[in-house]
């Protein structure tokens, strides 16, 4: 048998090592053109292709931001640099909520003046966050690009305060960090036992953190929790609140930007030389549906099927005594699906009988009420959701026509979050509002129709 040579290796230094190889002169090396690699460089070539085409597909596709945004936010950064550099000349003291974001313009407007308030209560000035929508479509990815509006787009943010007040003058979080550095800013934490003490009754809440935060001497203070959950909202006596919130000084000062005003009454205009067109003394403005949920706080598809199992009543000022809707509690789920998702003919119904319930027109003596205003917009729905709820709106129009109403017309631009300020405006302004009571939206209508000095007999809910 003869054994099988060993293979000899190269000598260090030998000619195997150090000759290029043969036929292909130079430096290079054959492995660099080598057709596994070649083609591994051709995938990642096309990997990388195909994730500037998204990138740019994204771009292309996100709404375009309204013009004169970036001069809104370049506004609130001076503010809050002078309110920085004015801060050592006054006694400034500053008030700033945990940051939470807010799907609706209705959503931060409540949460708002309750806030604002408490800081006006605690003599101090309030932080306030641009709007930075939370994903509401079931087809919005975490890639999706988000639309951040600045507050005072939508609203005039404490413009009118007196000399006096200026210290109080709301400022930015965009200039939260020149204000307050980080070693000079105070922590209050809110627990669940802070709320079970005061045995979730929104009034005491109010009071007692307006006492603690005003008798702290940190100037600058946040508050992180949330002082104002569901269960306080909720509860039995909310009128307590209401006259604090309805009187306070907030309310004169945090409102609609002129722009929303301006084009609520190009909607429906306080009068019209067209005789028997849209006003606000003939039209009542309809709001049937609850707003798509934010993803990260839904528990199910089905809002309204939660709000039965947890016994949930109207929200916030919507279960004011007085008002003529009244909500018993507890309630079935079929009552639940009643009044939160009602169908064409149960609204239709709802229509008629407050038209007939309304004092009639003095010249003709029919009803005063004329017109309809659907303001339930596309926010947060998906196509085929979109598609379903013009096919109900073309439903109920066609049917409160044949019950003689003169117009009924669609506010199909709610999907912005000025629009949704303008929509509350409009239902603020209106002769007769009905609406979903389990909305924030049905809550600061009832708010500001109370401010306008218009009855809660105008005021129905689904």
């Amino acid at each position: 048998m003869h054994e099988k040579p060993q293979p000899m290796l190269p000598s260090p230094g030998g000619p195997r090592l150090t000759r290029p190889p043969s036929g292909r002169p130079g430096p290079l090396c054959p492995r660099m053109f080598s057709r596994s690699l070649l083609r591994r460089r051709r995938f990642y070539g096309l990997l990388a292709f195909f994730g500037l085409a998204l990138y740019y597909f994204r771009v292309l596709a996100s709404p375009r931001p309204v013009p004169g945004y970036e001069s809104y936010f370049n506004q609130e950064l001076e503010n809050a640099a002078d309110a920085a550099s004015k801060e050592e000349k006054v006694d400034m003291s500053i008030l700033k909520r945990g940051r939470i974001q807010e799907a609706r313009a209705d959503e931060a407007f409540s949460s708002l003046l309750l806030y604002a308030h408490l800081a006006y209560a605690s003599d101090r000035a309030y932080v306030f966050d641009p709007l930075e929508p939370a994903p509401l479509g079931k087809y919005q990815m975490w890639w999706s690009q988000t639309k951040v509006v600045p507050l005072t787009a939508i609203m005039d943010m404490g413009k009118n305060w007196d000399a006096k007040d200026s210290k109080l003058k709301p400022v930015s979080s965009l200039g939260w960090h020149q204000i307050c550095p980080r070693l000079k800013r105070t922590v209050f934490k809110i627990s669940p036992q802070d709320l079970s003490q005061a045995n979730y009754n929104p009034k005491t809440l109010m009071d007692t953190w307006a006492r603690e935060l005003k008798n702290s001497n940190a100037h600058c203070v946040e508050v992180v929790g949330e002082l104002f959950t569901d269960r306080v909202l909720g509860y039995p006596l909310i009128q307590p609140l209401f006259d604090t919130i309805s009187t306070s000084p907030i309310l004169k000062h945090y409102t609609f930007s002129y722009k929303v005003y301006d084009v609520a009454s190009t909607i429906v205009p306080k009068s019209s030389i067209v005789d028997g067109a849209p006003t606000v003394n003939n039209t009542v403005v309809l709001q049937a549906h609850l707003p798509p949920q934010p993803l990260n706080s839904r528990t199910s598809d089905d809002p309204c099927g939660d709000l039965a199992s947890l016994g949930a009543p109207f929200r916030t000022f919507a279960h004011l005594r007085g008002l003529p809707t009244v909500f018993e509690l507890p309630g079935a789920p079929s009552y639940y699906a009643q009044r939160c998702n009602p169908t064409v003919s149960e609204l239709v119904g709802r229509l008629g009988a407050l038209r007939t319930a309304f004092p009639s027109s003095s010249s003709s003596g029919s009803s005063k009420l004329k017109h309809v205003y659907v303001i339930d917009g596309p926010m947060g729905l998906t196509p085929v959701e979109w598609s379903h709820r013009k096919r109900w709106f073309e439903e109920l129009r066609f049917e409160l026509t044949k019950q003689g109403w003169n117009s009924v017309r669609w506010a199909r631009a709610g999907a912005k979050a000025e629009a949704v300020a303008i929509d509350m405006e409009v239902a603020a302004s209106a002769e007769a509002f009905i609406g979903n009571g389990f909305s924030d939206f049905s809550s600061n209508v009832v708010l500001l129709r109370t401010v306008k000095g218009k009855s809660k007999g105008t005021i129905r809910f689904v």
